[in-house]
This record gives C-alpha cells, sequence and structure tokens, in this order.
C-alpha cells in the first residue's frame, strides 16, 4: 500500500460509517414505524415477534456501528500522528485538507490563492515526504 493509498483510507473509512450510521437511522424509523402500526391495530393473536426481532437488529447493528467508529477514530488519530513530523507546516497543511478533511485539490487551491497546478505540485512533494517518512516505519 503506498502512502497516497494509506491516507485515501481515512476518507473511505469515514465514508462507510456515515453510511451504516444512515442505515442505523432508517432501521430505527421502520422500527417505530413498525411499532405504531402494531400499536394502532392492536391484534390480540399477535406475539409481537416481527417486532421483537427489529429491536434485536437494531441493538446488534448499533454495537457494530458503535466498534467501526471506535476504529476510524483510531486509525484517523494513528494516520494523523504519521502526517504529523512532516517537516513543512504548509505540506502539513494540504495533506491535512486532502486526507482529513476530505477536500478536493482544487478546493485547498481555492482557498490558499494558489493555482491548481501548484497545489499539485506541492501535494505531490508532500507525499513524496510522507512516504518516506511512512515506509521507515
Amino acid at each position: 500500500m503506498t502512502a497516497k493509498e494509506y491516507l485515501s483510507q481515512v476518507e473511505i473509512k469515514y465514508k462507510r460509517l456515515m453510511h451504516n450510521i444512515e442505515e442505523l437511522e432508517e432501521l430505527k424509523s421502520s422500527a417505530m414505524y413498525k411499532a405504531n402500526i402494531e400499536e394502532a391495530e392492536r391484534v390480540q393473536t399477535s406475539s409481537g415477534a416481527g417486532m421483537a426481532d427489529i429491536i434485536n437488529r437494531y441493538v446488534d447493528f448499533e454495537k457494530e456501528v458503535e466498534q467501526e467508529e471506535w476504529e476510524y477514530l483510531n486509525f484517523r488519530k494513528e494516520a494523523y500522528k504519521r502526517v504529523f513530523p512532516v517537516d513543512e507546516q504548509f505540506s502539513v497543511n494540504i495533506l491535512y485538507e486532502r486526507y482529513f478533511k476530505y477536500k478536493r485539490l482544487d478546493e485547498i487551491a481555492d482557498n490558499r490563492g494558489y493555482s491548481l497546478r501548484q497545489i499539485e505540485r506541492m501535494h505531490s512533494r508532500a507525499i513524496i515526504k510522507f512516504e518516506s517518512m511512512w515506509a521507515g516505519k
């Protein structure tokens, strides 16, 4: 895995986590909807097993998402520690904005008042510096 691929994992893990949080919210909404329907129907022969199954699935998935969130935060923290020793602050800032704030290079260029080409060159140099430090660990 290259240094760039390693740093890109921060955003990939973040997007996966956000997707799972969204799925968890949908499951919660589904459970609440089903509970409201069952409450309205109040069929005495109903065992409520369907609702219990939804609640169990929600609780299990919620635990998985919590674990994934801890793993994401730990990975992000470790990746950030590895970026910080890069000796030029501007290089650290470019890597931070790109891989920890998930900005595109053109956004970084606009925010900093540089051309896209200049930021691309600076980003390449920052990656090379990071890669040389990363390979040494």
